[in-house]
């Protein structure tokens, strides 16, 4: 079965991607409409027979936010949290079009949720993630800072720095990890606050596998528009 979907995430997972978007359907005016689930934009992620689930890079890295793609699904794989899962075709994957970012395309596609996933912290528990359904969401930012954190483990002597977003979603302060993989490519290593150079600003903000208890949120999309 082939599928079509507006691509909103193309993100760092381990040493290979995750990518996602809302599917979309033909319509009668040969242009496309958002399918609903629920009455909702229907999220998928294309993944791969692996145990993370990741694509291949070279399969994905010229996607581009906002594109619209289509792929041969090969089955339905929700796994927890993770409903969005779909078993694809590696060699399927086909750009349908270029799409420009709006404004107006952006609200019909972003999620209604208040919150991040059911709270207002930086991740969900193991215990609290049996309670959420999906892992994607879409969703229009406030004050959007760029910056770099430092890290030194003091049990390895490692130094690690982390490219993070702090910004504000309805009325709430977030800072969370950049993931999105062309977004970083271009980052110059200079805090910024992207409202500079954007009218607005939607980022996707995706969970991540458990790590040490925890589904930490990413950043797995960040999408400014200039008009």
């Amino acid at each position: 079965m082939r599928r079509t979907f507006v691509c909103l995430a193309n993100s760092k997972k381990y040493i290979e991607r995750c990518v996602a978007g809302i599917e979309l359907e033909a319509s009668s005016e040969k242009g496309f409409s958002i399918v609903k689930k629920n009455n909702l934009p229907k999220w998928i992620r294309p993944i791969t027979d692996t145990e993370t689930g990741a694509v291949p890079e070279q399969v994905v890295k010229n996607m581009g936010l906002m594109d619209i793609y289509e792929v041969e699904i090969l089955e339905e794989k929700p796994k927890g949290y993770q409903s969005e899962n779909v078993l694809f075709n590696l060699k399927s994957l086909r750009k349908i079009q270029a799409s420009q970012p709006s404004i107006a395309k952006l609200d019909r596609l972003r999620s209604p949720d208040k919150l991040l996933f059911g709270n207002s912290g930086k991740a969900i528990s193991v215990k609290a993630i049996q309670n959420i359904k999906h892992s994607l969401m879409l969703i229009k930012v406030e004050r959007p800072i760029v910056h770099i954190k430092n890290h030194f483990n003091e049990i390895t002597e490692i130094s690690s720095t982390q490219i993070r977003l702090d910004f504000l979603y309805d009325g709430i302060d977030y800072n969370l990890p950049i993931t999105d993989v062309a977004f970083l490519k271009h980052f110059s290593g200079n805090p910024y606050e992207i409202q500079e150079s954007f009218a607005a600003t939607y980022i996707c903000v995706s969970l991540g596998m458990e790590h040490r208890g925890w589904h930490y949120k990413l950043v797995a999309g960040i999408i400014g528009v200039k008009e």
